[in-house]
C-alpha cells in the first residue's frame, strides 16, 4: 500500500467515524496493547502460546500506531515531530547515564 492510499484511509476513518470517536479508539486501544503486554511479559506454558502472545502484542502496536497515525492527520504533525525529537535526547541521556549504552 502507498503512503497516499494510507493517509486515505486513515482520514477517511477521521470523516467516518468523527474525531471524538477516534479519540476514544486511541484510548481503547492503548490499553489493548497494555492488557498484551501485561500477558505476553506474564508468558505462555508452550512456545505456541508465546508465539501467539507476541503476535497479538504486534497486532496491538499496529493497532495503535494506525490511530497515532490518524491522530497526526488530524492535529498536524509539526509539534509532534518536535515532541519526537526532545523524548529521543531525553531517552538518549538517560541510556548514556545509565552506563549501559550499546
Amino acid at each position: 500500500m502507498t503512503p497516499e492510499q494510507e493517509t486515505k484511509i486513515l482520514a477517511s476513518a477521521i470523516n467516518t467515524f468523527g474525531i471524538n470517536a477516534q479519540l476514544e479508539m486511541v484510548v481503547e486501544e492503548c490499553a489493548e496493547l497494555i492488557h498484551a503486554i501485561k500477558k505476553y511479559k506474564r508468558g505462555a506454558p508452550t512456545p505456541a502460546g508465546t508465539l501467539y502472545l507476541l503476535e497479538k502484542m504486534y497486532g496491538e502496536m499496529a493497532d495503535v500506531e494506525i490511530m497515532g497515525d490518524q491522530m497526526r492527520i488530524y492535529f498536524g504533525d509539526m509539534d509532534i515531530n518536535a515532541h519526537r525529537e526532545n523524548k529521543l535526547k531525553e531517552l538518549a541521556k538517560l541510556i548514556a547515564e545509565s552506563g549501559k549504552d550499546g
